[in-house]
């Protein structure tokens, strides 16, 4: 292994990355907007469900993503099955921004929507995680959590540039406009990020995995049947990191806006500067977990989520612009010591073999079942029980979850990788 990792590697691992994770924020910050022209009803929140329902839709395919590309990530080379996720995902992402609304083709709109949600959700299924573990492996051994930082903190850069888009095409446009058809723009950097993509990716130098093109067995059967405590260690540890973000950065604006009563310009800048601050902290909390090992810096995360989630959701939702953001400020900082340790130790956890399936399966699983539906769940929660503090026991359920998967994954931090 090099003392140092290609930053040509860097960059063709995690652009796919930038561009899954702004697809997917971008939806989210939209959803209000999107419920007007795709699911028109007399009640809104019905709207709003339905809504979060499509953003579901797409985390439910990932699963079927990680076989895929999977099995041609571990089969065949890691670059072919990054190709595939980023073409899909930039054409997928393409095509949005045409699909007509609910007012001029009726339901065709929501159909063709969730259709292209659904081929996104196949493309994610093998994006960030195929992305991960091809850094991990190029990657010297001490510095193998801050290298994998780098791809998390890649999704965190598209919720970002996400976030920043919608606030900065909500303060040029007027409300009118922007709800009209300004928000067809934001789907704009589509095409060129998977242009680049692809182009970065065709000259990757792949990680070895000729060496074990000839294994027995489907990646993912010997990853199920060899393989299954890793697995559930990777979907426990998921659970905690896709809940989490999911509640409160990617549903967090719409939760500013629709419970808090903040405007939505406001949410948005709230919401753009505390993915700002997440991104930095991701990469602090990777660089500490190849000092002192991943699990200290994870116990970090999830147990201050367990024991903090409740007051901070308090301070989120008071309706001042201040007390919210210092809240989405303490999210970040425990997210970011959960995401910044598990990163590196999902595929840590797998040999080679089965390293990409392993991981995409694991993590497509969960963030299909949890991550996905964390905006759907927390707006349903609110609307069925009448509190809007009930997204932080959700929140809280999935780090206690996180604990006992911590609580049987052993330390990985100097462990050689096969």
């Amino acid at each position: 292994m090099s003392a140092q990792i290609n930053r040509r590697t860097i960059a063709a691992g995690t652009i796919g990355t930038v561009l899954e994770w702004y697809d997917f924020g971008v939806y989210a910050f939209l959803a209000t907007v999107l419920a007007k022209h795709f699911f028109p009803a007399s009640d809104s929140a019905v709207s709003l469900i339905a809504t979060f329902g499509v953003f579901a839709s797409g985390y439910l395919m990932r699963p079927v993503g990680a076989v895929v590309l999977g099995h041609i990530g571990d089969r065949f080379g890691r670059r072919p099955a990054l190709i595939v996720a980023v073409s899909v995902m930039a054409a997928a992402s393409t095509a949005i921004a045409f699909v007509p609304t609910y007012e001029t083709i009726g339901l065709a709109a929501p159909v063709l929507l969730t259709a292209l949600r659904l081929l996104q959700g196949v493309a994610v299924g093998g994006e960030y995680t195929g992305a991960l573990v091809l850094l991990v492996e190029a990657a010297p051994a001490r510095r193998r959590a801050l290298v994998a930082g780098a791809a998390l903190a890649a999704g965190v850069v598209g919720v970002l540039l996400a976030s920043g888009a919608a606030a900065l095409a909500s303060n040029l446009l007027s409300t009118e406009v922007f709800d009209d058809w300004g928000w067809r723009l934001l789907y704009a950097p589509a095409p060129l990020l998977g242009v680049v993509g692809v182009f970065l990716r065709r000259r990757l130098a792949d990680s070895g995995v000729v060496e074990v093109a000839d294994a027995r067995g489907l990646p993912i059967v010997v990853a199920i049947r060899d393989h299954w405590p890793s697995l559930l260690r990777v979907m426990g540890l998921t659970a905690t990191n896709a809940v989490g973000n999911y509640t409160v950065f990617i549903y967090g604006a719409t939760y500013l806006q629709t419970v808090a009563g903040l405007p939505e310009t406001t949410a948005l800048d709230i919401n753009t500067a505390t993915t700002a601050a997440l991104l930095l902290l991701i990469l602090l909390f990777a660089w500490l977990a190849d000092r002192v090992g991943r699990r200290p810096v994870m116990i970090f995360g999830a147990g201050g989520m367990v024991l903090c989630s409740y007051p901070l959701f308090v301070l989120f939702g008071s309706g001042d612009p201040g007390l919210s953001l210092a809240a989405q400020l303490g999210f970040a900082i425990l997210i970011g010591g959960m995401g910044g340790g598990a990163a590196a130790t999902m595929c840590e956890l797998f040999p080679r073999a089965v390293r990409y399936t392993g991981v995409s399966v694991g993590y497509g699983i969960t963030f299909g079942l949890l991550g996905g539906t964390a905006p759907l769940v927390a707006t349903s929660l609110i609307d069925i029980t009448g509190n809007r503090l009930s997204p932080a026991f959700f929140v809280m359920l999935a780090a206690g979850i996180g604990l006992v998967a911590l609580w049987y994954t052993p330390e990985t931090r100097g462990r050689p990788l096969d």
